[in-house]
């Protein structure tokens, strides 16, 4: 069982996050990851995960829950991450990391990046 944030290399790229379907234990509950977010928590910028209760998944919005990245968890199943995916979660991760210093102007050209990158993996 894995603790905490990992670290994985995909082709040379550096993994900061949780990919997308990953399986993770907080409070003796199941979790799987369904996305990433940040939100604004008493004027700080928090960033995480969306999940949903494993094995169920997505029942209705209720049960879909936020769950910081800096949260202490235990990873029971990483999730898939390919070529295509890994440059999404580094730039995803380098914003995660910088979120507490980034001021709200900076958000759309951190958008326009993951846009373009987007864009280029479509393009492949």
């Amino acid at each position: 069982m894995l603790m905490g944030r990992q670290l994985v290399r995909i082709g040379g790229i550096l993994i900061k996050l949780l990919p997308l379907g990953s399986v993770i234990n907080r409070n003796n509950i199941s979790f799987m990851t369904v996305g990433f977010a940040s939100i604004k928590k008493e004027e700080e910028l928090v960033c995480g995960y969306y999940v949903v209760p494993y094995p169920v998944g997505f029942i209705s919005i209720q049960k879909v829950f936020f769950l910081p990245v800096n949260a202490q968890y235990s990873v029971l199943a990483q999730g898939y991450v390919n070529d295509a995916s890994a440059p999404i979660l580094e730039l995803l991760g380098q914003y995660f990391e910088k979120s507490k210093y980034l001021r709200p102007e900076d958000y759309p050209k951190i958008l326009e990046k993951i846009k373009q990158t987007i864009d280029l993996l479509e393009g492949a």
